[in-house]
C-alpha cells in the first residue's frame, strides 16, 4: 500500500488538515470581528458615560452594528481630529 492512500479525505475529496485549517480560519476571523465591535461598543460608553440609559443603549448597538466603521469615523475623525476630545478610561470598560 503507497503513502498517497493513507491521507485521510473529506466529502469532497479535501484532506481533514485542509477542512480543519479553514474552520480554524473561520472562527478567528469572527472572534477579531466581535473583539473590534466590543471594542468599539467600549468606546462609544466610554464617550457618553453622562448621557441618559436610552442614548447609550442607542450609541452601543450603533457601535456594534458598525465596530471598525464607527471607531474610525465617529470616534477619530469626529471627535478627535474635528473637536479634539479624547474620551478618557474609568475603570470600567463598559461603564453602562
Amino acid at each position: 500500500m503507497s503513502q498517497s492512500n493513507l491521507i485521510l479525505l473529506g466529502q469532497e475529496g479535501q484532506t481533514i488538515i485542509y477542512n480543519s485549517w479553514w474552520v480554524f480560519l473561520k472562527y478567528t476571523a469572527v472572534l477579531i470581528f466581535l473583539i473590534i465591535n466590543f471594542t468599539a461598543v467600549s468606546i462609544a460608553l466610554l464617550c457618553h458615560q453622562n448621557d441618559s440609559l436610552f442614548s447609550k443603549l442607542f450609541v452601543s448597538i450603533f457601535a456594534f452594528m458598525f465596530g471598525f466603521i464607527y471607531i474610525i469615523f465617529n470616534y477619530y475623525s469626529y471627535r478627535v481630529l474635528m473637536k479634539g476630545q479624547v474620551c478618557t478610561y474609568s475603570g470600567q470598560v463598559f461603564p453602562f
